[in-house]
């Protein structure tokens, strides 16, 4: 079955000629690319610092001119070989960032086992279940949480998806749903800001009886729009025919109230 992707837009107050010193960057990138790079022992903090690297490469739209991301792709290249969870985009001791593979390819894998429909049918799954591995901005790991209502971070009028029926519409397999809304950005300046990793809980025969439930979260794709490669923007498509050069990403962040202070 082809599979979903999320797709990420994030607006900014700053133009594109606008420079600003990022205290963030200034206080984490030196510190986390050389004990990501240098890794010594992964009861000390050389986890921490790979995910802080990662996410700093995230911060900077994926754009292979930030040093971030050249850092991180060339830990990846140089110092790791052995791949994690049998993926090959996955490298040990470092977050998951890009896909190799082409747009479409990745979207149209058959690795889900559970069967859908779009009704209530029986061993067929109707509704999604997902999850997101969540990380603060310094590398630590939050835990996994079940996706409720984090996409609607800017709507205090609306109840968060606690509504029964809305939440039963948001994660209906084979349906879209766009929510239009305006907040003030004041109300997030002091909201903590995380980055996400989003699963989708495969239900199948074959996770029914595995140990590590873990093992049953299937990764999820990811559209950012504002991703950078070679001062191209490949994920602004005006319309079907501009998805061909796609670049599909895994972890996410829904806002920046960090790289700009």
């Amino acid at each position: 079955m082809k599979f979903y992707k999320i797709e990420i837009i994030r607006g900014t107050l700053l133009s594109s000629k606008t420079v600003v010193d990022s205290i963030a960057f200034s206080h984490h990138y030196i510190k986390s690319a050389s004990k990501c790079e240098y890794f010594v022992d992964p009861k000390l903090d050389s986890f921490q610092a790979c995910q802080t690297l990662g996410n700093l490469c995230v911060l900077s739209s994926y754009n292979m001119a930030s040093a971030p991301c050249r850092q991180f792709q060339d830990i990846v290249a140089k110092t790791r070989d052995t791949n994690y969870h049998s993926q090959e985009d996955w490298k040990y001791s470092l977050p998951w960032l890009y896909y190799k593979d082409e747009a479409d390819d990745i979207i149209s894998d058959r690795g889900i086992h559970m069967k859908v429909s779009f009704s209530d049918v029986k061993e067929h799954t109707s509704h999604l279940k997902f999850k997101l591995a969540k990380y603060d901005l310094n590398g630590t790991f939050m835990g996994i949480e079940d996706l409720t209502s984090h996409f609607m971070y800017c709507q205090n009028s609306f109840t968060s998806l606690e509504n029964v029926s809305r939440k039963k519409k948001y994660f209906a397999f084979g349906n879209s749903v766009r929510h239009k809304y305006s907040c003030s950005l004041n109300d997030l300046i002091s909201t903590k800001m995380f980055f996400y990793d989003l699963y989708v809980v495969d239900e199948g025969n074959e996770c029914s009886s595995v140990k590590q439930k873990n093992d049953c979260l299937y990764p999820v794709p990811v559209l950012n729009r504002n991703f950078v490669d070679n001062g191209s923007f490949p994920n602004i498509n005006m319309g079907e025919k501009d998805e061909f050069n796609d670049r599909l990403v895994r972890r996410f962040f829904l806002f920046d109230n960090e790289v700009n202070i």
